[in-house]
């Protein structure tokens, strides 16, 4: 299954950075990550937008990219 969303977004491949599986919520409203690296068109964020965490606290996003030509402006914190 996760393979099959990977050959979907055009992510399939012996890449290092795909050893460990992305776990994808499609009703999700954005995705996150910790590492820069497998993303493409990196940019500078420049808004206020936080991700607010379970315990009420909160992580400041330091950039935005994107992870395919199907999955943008993932956040960076």
């Amino acid at each position: 299954m996760i393979l099959s969303i990977f050959y979907a977004f055009g992510l399939s491949g012996n890449h290092k950075y795909f050893s460990k599986p992305w776990y994808l919520d499609f009703r999700a409203s954005n995705y996150m990550t910790n590492i820069v690296v497998p993303l493409s068109n990196v940019r500078n964020h420049k808004g206020s937008l936080k991700i607010n965490n379970v315990d009420d606290s909160s992580l400041l996003i330091s950039v935005i990219g994107d992870l395919s030509s199907s999955l943008a402006d993932v956040f960076v914190s």
